[in-house]
């Protein structure tokens, strides 16, 4: 946590820096921040979900169910387990 500080000056002294030759190209890496953010938050929820359905089915993650996982992270379409797949 003693870090943030240093982190947050870091952040702050970047953010005003001649980083961008213009105002488009800042707008344009924002946009992609933004994007990229909201792709993280729906794996996120994906994967909770993925996770809450095996609690209710009072499963056991397997090496299937982290396959799956890890398919989410990386954008795939990895399906809710069942019990039939069981």
């Amino acid at each position: 946590m003693s870090d943030i500080p240093q982190l947050a000056a870091e952040l702050r002294n970047a953010s005003t820096g001649d980083i961008y030759t213009d105002a488009d190209e800042c707008q344009a890496s924002v946009d992609d921040a933004i994007a990229a953010t909201c792709v993280a938050a729906d794996r996120l929820e994906r994967i909770a979900a993925y996770h809450a359905e095996l609690e209710r089915l009072e499963l056991t993650a397997n090496v299937f169910d982290y396959a799956a996982i890890i398919e989410i992270l990386e954008g795939g379409d990895a399906q809710l387990p069942t019990e039939k797949d069981r």
